[in-house]
């Protein structure tokens, strides 16, 4: 990887015809501020596959510890055999047998040791020292439900579950004509592990994706006046159920689409609401990243004061985001991004903080010298604490020179100096562009 320096001395053998090369020396000059951090943290930097590459068609519940050390999920496999898995930097990548093929990860505490998911259908929780915790069912439920996400400190899970209600979904029928059928109603749940006590966040359809330590809970519920659509849903035993608001003006819809992570200390929230039109995004619907952070008021809907739509400037972004998660203390967000650019819509990781503002992650990676030639990056879907430690999926080759599915672990250097490296990479490199641009211009000329 080259340094600020040899960038330099690169642009000094330049002729400057027309001053561009100039500023090209002020913005690698400016590169030069960040040597010594860089020359002692870049080592930290590294990207490696979590799961073997072979016989994996897709990945669910991926998700990662706060402290960094542990992946957790289920394979879906062409067999129909569907693992669940378990990664930890001290021994590498292993099947969790212990609990038989019917059991499915989805969430993992912040120490690793403590792993929510569902057994036979049911929810549960089971600790890596042998013991599991079969969670209970909201009043009326019958059966069915999964643990789908736990609090750093291992005290809550979250997750949904049958409620003892009815759903009724209409069919259409391939020779024509409608008929109803009925389904057990799955609410959104949070649960106490230590004592067991279950409640349900709601009486509508739904999950419950991630819950803070002070058992604040976050997730989607059906929306009723549109079929198909959902809302995001924020809960906390004094204010109960409320919905995130949207960023459409006139408030059309009025609702954010989704509430997908919650930080560690339940007062920031993201997720993805309907916004107003991109400048690039075309004729279809604009759906962005969304930043909510504050206190809660008695009321249906959180305030809309405090929702904050992210900006990725200078990106070429199409017309839709995808967050995933957030660090534990709300400074680092992870996920997915679309470029007007990529073909067939091609998933981005991206990487935010409150910092560095927005950054693609696979760029970031390849200007802290780590090469993805062989990979194909898709999204991020989880963080670490300290925002250093990143997991996503993508394809990688394998032996035998093809593409198999894989689950990724990126660690990047201290988040402010990463991204403040690959923002001056990336303005260098839009610099260097830039130039020979207008050179060919003068010589057309």
């Amino acid at each position: 990887m080259k340094r600020a320096t040899d960038v330099i001395a690169g642009i000094d053998r330049r002729p400057d015809s027309n001053g561009c090369i100039a500023g090209l020396r002020r913005v690698a000059a400016a590169l030069i501020t960040l040597g010594s951090v860089w020359a002692v943290r870049v080592d930290a930097a590294s990207f490696v596959a979590v799961t073997p590459l072979e016989g994996v068609d897709a990945f669910s519940g991926v998700a990662l510890s706060a402290d960094g050390s542990t992946v957790v999920g289920s394979q879906l496999n062409r067999n129909r055999v569907n693992p669940a898995f378990l990664w930890t930097r001290a021994d590498g990548f292993r099947n969790l047998d212990e609990l038989g093929p019917t059991f499915r990860a989805d969430g993992v505490s912040g120490d690793g040791s403590r792993i929510v998911g569902s057994l036979d259908g049911e929810p549960v929780v089971w600790d890596r020292d042998g013991s599991l915790i079969s969670l209970a069912l909201p009043d009326g439920g019958t059966s069915g439900g999964s643990a789908l996400g736990v609090s750093d400190d291992g005290r809550y899970a979250v997750g949904r579950a049958h409620d003892g209600g009815i759903v009724e979904d209409f069919v259409i029928q391939p020779g024509g004509g409608v008929i109803t059928v009925e389904r057990p109603r799955e609410v959104p749940v949070r649960w106490s592990i230590a004592d067991g006590a279950v409640v349900a966040l709601t009486q509508i359809s739904g999950a419950a994706l991630d819950v803070s330590n002070d058992g604040v809970a976050v997730g989607n519920v059906e929306w009723l006046v549109y079929p198909g659509g959902e809302l995001g849903l924020r809960w906390d035993p004094e204010n109960g159920p409320q919905y995130l608001p949207g960023a459409m003006p006139g408030g059309q819809p009025p609702f954010a689409y989704s509430a997908l992570s919650i930080s560690a200390d339940g007062r920031t929230i993201v997720g993805l609401t309907p916004s107003p039109q991109l400048p690039t995004s075309g004729p279809l619907e604009s759906i962005q990243t969304y930043l909510w952070e504050g206190e809660p008021a008695p009321g249906d809907t959180l305030s809309a004061a405090d929702l904050v739509l992210l900006d990725f400037p200078g990106y070429p972004t199409s017309f839709t985001t995808g967050v995933k998660a957030i660090s534990s203390d709300g400074s680092t967000i992870v996920g997915a991004y679309y470029r007007d650019v990529d073909v067939a819509f091609t998933p981005r990781p991206f990487i935010w903080t409150r910092d560095g503002g927005f950054q693609d992650l696979e760029f970031l990676l390849n200007a802290l010298g780590i090469s993805t030639t062989d990979w194909i990056v898709n999204g991020a879907l989880d963080v670490s604490a300290d925002g250093r430690t990143i997991i996503g999926t993508g394809r990688a080759r394998n032996a035998a020179g093809r593409l198999s599915d894989t689950v990724w672990i990126a660690v990047i250097p201290e988040p402010s100096t990463a991204l403040l490296l690959g923002a001056g990479l990336s303005m260098l490199s839009i610099s260097t562009q830039g130039c020979r641009a207008e050179r060919r211009r003068a010589l057309d000329a």
